[in-house]
């Protein structure tokens, strides 16, 4: 549910209505995720609410009520402020933290066989240098 207060334009600290928006807001963020994501949480919090949202394979689905993201991962989020408005608004703020299956399909062994590609050139161009010198 998002708030905004309607005030005035020469009195802004007076509130004179409120409009209200009921949505879902795991349908909302879903058509902002990639099919491709997976492993994500994200964290949505207001002054009085606080949602934890899973990311997998491109779907957000709801974990639950209040920030249920794994503590291990807290200093790899990033936070942003979804709504802000005036200091008479609720401000949404949204927080992504990875979870242990994050960048586990984009993991592979090509910088190893990279590395052992650049050593070798080197061990044969040594030894071609110094057989023929």
């Amino acid at each position: 549910m998002l708030y905004m207060p309607l005030s005035p334009r020469n009195d802004p600290d007076m509130m004179v209505a409120i409009c209200t928006a009921v949505f879902d807001w795991d349908v909302l963020l879903q058509g902002h995720v990639s099919p491709s994501v997976e492993g994500l949480e994200a964290v949505l919090s207001s002054t009085f609410q606080t949602f934890t949202f899973s990311i997998e394979g491109g779907q957000v689905l709801l974990k639950g009520e209040g920030d249920l993201h794994s503590s291990h991962f807290s200093s790899y989020g990033r936070s942003f402020s979804l709504v802000q408005g005036d200091h008479l608004s609720l401000q949404y703020d949204l927080t992504i933290y990875p979870t242990s299956t994050y960048g586990v399909r984009e993991s592979t062994l090509y910088p190893a066989y990279g590395c052992g590609l650049s050593i070798m050139v080197i061990l044969i161009t040594s030894f071609v240098v110094f057989y023929f010198d």
